[in-house]
């Protein structure tokens, strides 16, 4: 898991940096609108991360693996996910696809990595877990706020606003409406998991020892102070 989450980010990180949205350039998002041609990276990378999607959420329907307390947190997040991966590459919205998948794929990597570190016994894991936080807070939170604030200002203002199906442009008022809504469920989700993450951390700081909200077993712990912490 940790090797597809850097794959990801390595290659989300490569491609944005190839084209005019780097960093995080929100009126690229719509300018030069509908972003129809892409190379085969940017293609490829899109449609591996709706794989990607679609096998979790059959996991998570099928229940093959054992069915956390933010079980429904995570099938809404999949659905979600799912929607604007779809909506995002039919309707050419992939430059904002794309942003979002950098700061998601950021935040699962150090995921993967505290876990991997408390694992094996390896120091160092009160600061990444301190890292992986302010990389959520920013990532998940800032940066997908300044997406949704965009959808407000620039969506309509730069680039065609029209529905037209023979121009294939879809950059209008149904399209501005939906991608509000299905990134403001994301951001929802988002802080839901955030207040989880926080509790961990009191636990963390106060009683030296963290276990997962998202688990019912008792032992399983997703941090350890180290000894003279």
């Amino acid at each position: 898991m940790l090797f597809f989450d850097i794959f990801c980010y390595w290659n989300c990180e490569y491609i944005m940096s190839q084209t005019r949205i780097w960093y995080f350039n929100v009126d690229a998002f719509y300018d030069g609108y509908p972003h129809k041609t892409h190379n085969i990276y940017f293609k490829g990378y899109y449609l591996l991360q709706f794989s990607y999607w679609i096998q979790q959420t059959f996991v998570l329907l099928l229940k093959l693996e054992k069915p956390r307390k933010d079980f429904r947190e995570f099938v809404i997040h999949h659905i979600i996910t799912l929607i604007l991966i779809g909506l995002s590459y039919r309707f050419h919205f992939t430059y904002l696809g794309l942003s979002v998948f950098i700061t998601m794929d950021t935040t699962d990597v150090f995921l993967s990595l505290l876990k991997l570190m408390n694992y094996i016994q390896c120091k160092g894991q009160a600061f990444v877990f301190g890292f992986f936080i302010l990389l959520w807070i920013y990532g998940r939170h800032y940066l997908n706020i300044v997406f949704l604030y965009s959808i407000f200002t620039s969506f309509k203002h730069i680039g065609p606003y029209e529905l037209s199906w023979e121009k294939g442009h879809y950059k209008c008022w149904i399209s501005q409406v939906i991608i509000f809504i299905l990134l403001l469920a994301l951001q929802i989700v988002n802080i839901l998991w955030l207040v989880m993450i926080l509790r961990i951390a009191y636990r963390f700081v106060v009683h030296g020892e963290a276990k997962d909200d998202r688990s019912d077993d008792e032992d399983e712990k997703l941090l350890t102070k180290e000894k003279g912490e």
